[in-house]
């Protein structure tokens, strides 16, 4: 039997288109299975958090399993596609691994699986080949799993990466990416929490390097106005109030118009630090004035404000006219606002009325229970009590206190009631010079709380107290490596 040539040639070349076709489709197929295993595990993410089964470990752990399913296939196949013939298919592989992986980082992470963390983003770090604001987005997430697994120094050097890598920080709309713009912040403010002078010092002259190099580049005008809060915020922190208000004149509008939190911040810094109080009076008055639409809500604000500077002035009946008129036209704010009752009290007791300041001090307590005011209240009468010679009186006031605080805790647990209750019963303890004791209260508040300003403010007391009057530095030094450790950010840049 004889072959055609011509029929064998035909044959021959429809077997190859067929098996260029098969292969063009192999990737788009691979495409779409990982799709299908991304898409499947954040439905499961997605049912979790509208059962409420966010912090069920089984759910989680079945959640988590999906996500690492979906990885592991994105790349197991994204080597086998052919990135110059298949570039949409590869990108799209490329992109779903970054997802993936990804959210699964953000899963492990508040299970303090970081160890796992860490081997996910490093995976992403050398198999993927990520756009400019995602590399960054990867070394930020990279450097917050180092410094809560206590590797502060890789943090630095990670996140001083994610600084370099996309600088100036701004998206192509010109808005300004500030997971990356916040970071020299950041570093700062940890160090300054956790180190010694020269260390932080250091690091908040970066900072201010920086932010003025935005300015003295003619930055486009959102990062110049980041910029001027950046630094606005950072000569606060220094104490340095007349350039925090230079910095926050700078803060205006495309009208030119200086912004409304940046107005009231300036007045509240001549209200304090300053202590131009006219000057502050003025402001707020000029503010409260030009106030429109959803923006009138700050009224009640700003007369509580200007109440709190007549104190200052020592002008005690004028305070109590502004408090009146607050109760007054405000009076689901007054009554809402312990801090507005312990000014009143207050302008009694300074004005030296004080039977009609205790009985108001009573009425804050009863009326406030559980807030900072009413807590400070119980201490303070306690104090005067016993500066009045009444002895008997403030021995029983404070017995009162102590057993207040200590209800208060346990019946509010887990809330930030029960870190405040317990900062007073430190407190208490501290009184009685119990070092001992005040510290480990304090120690526990972290514990609790570890990623609230209460908790970070009372492990920082808690390691003035092992250092300087239970002589145990390594029982501080451990405090503070674990507070570096929770002093991160767990939003990832990128969703």
């Amino acid at each position: 039997m004889k072959t055609n040539p011509g029929l064998l040639c035909t044959l021959l070349a429809v077997t190859c288109i067929l098996g260029v076709a098969c292969s063009d489709y192999k990737p788009a197929e691979f495409r779409y299975e990982a799709q299908k295993r991304l898409h499947h595990a954040e439905k499961l993410l997605n049912d979790a958090e509208l059962k409420n089964e966010l912090t069920n470990s089984i759910t989680m752990g079945q959640v988590q399993a999906a996500y690492n399913t979906a990885l592991n296939y994105c790349l197991g196949v994204l080597d086998s596609v052919d990135r110059i013939r298949h570039s949409r298919e590869w990108e799209d592989l490329n992109r779903l691994s970054f997802q993936a992986g990804t959210r699964l980082s953000q899963l492990l992470f508040p299970d303090r699986r970081y160890d796992s963390c860490l081997t996910v983003l490093r995976k992403l770090s050398t198999r993927l080949s990520l756009p400019l604001l995602e590399s960054a987005s990867l070394r930020v997430n990279l450097a917050e799993v180092l410094q809560a697994s206590g590797k502060w120094r890789d943090a630095i050097a990670t996140y001083t990466e994610a600084v370099d890598m996309l600088n100036p920080p701004v998206e192509p709309n010109g808005q300004v990416i500030r997971s990356i713009f916040d970071l020299p912040a950041h570093i700062y403010h940890i160090q300054r929490q956790t180190a010694d002078s020269p260390a932080w010092n250091s690091s908040l002259n970066r900072a201010f390097s920086y932010y003025q190099n935005f300015l003295s580049l003619g930055a486009n005008p959102n990062l110049a106005l980041a910029a001027h809060g950046s630094l606005a915020a950072l000569y606060a922190d220094v104490g340095n109030w007349t350039a925090s208000v230079a910095e926050l004149r700078q803060m205006k509008d495309s009208t030119g118009a200086i912004g409304l939190d940046a107005k009231v911040k300036i007045a509240d810094i001549y209200a304090g630090e300053l202590t131009g109080y006219d000057s502050a009076l003025a402001m707020y008055e000029r503010i409260g004035a030009q106030l429109i639409g959803r923006d009138t809500a700050l009224r009640p604000i700003l007369i509580f404000k200007r109440s709190l500077v007549y104190i200052e002035m020592k002008k005690y009946s004028e305070a109590r006219r502004l408090l009146t008129e607050l109760d007054r036209n405000y009076h689901e704010y007054f009554a809402a606002s312990p801090a507005a009752q312990e000014a009143k009290a207050k302008t009694f007791d300074l004005e030296g009325n004080w039977n009609r300041a205790e009985t108001e001090y009573r009425f804050l307590i009863e009326s406030y229970a559980g807030s900072e005011e009413a807590m400070q209240a119980y201490l303070y009468l306690g104090e005067q009590l016993a500066r009045q010679g009444r002895t008997t009186e403030a021995e029983r006031w404070m017995q009162r206190a102590d057993a207040y605080y200590k209800q208060t805790a346990e019946r509010n647990q887990g809330s930030p009631v029960e870190a405040r209750a317990l900062t007073y019963q430190a407190e208490m303890l501290r009184r009685k010079s119990d070092w001992a004791g005040a510290a480990a209260v304090l120690a526990s508040i972290f514990d609790k709380f570890p990623d609230t300003v209460i908790g970070q403010k009372a492990v920082m007391v808690a390691v003035g107290l092992y250092r300087e009057k239970l002589d145990s530095p390594a029982v501080a030094d451990s405090l503070l490596t674990a507070l570096r450790s929770r002093l991160t950010r767990t939003e990832s840049t990128v969703r």
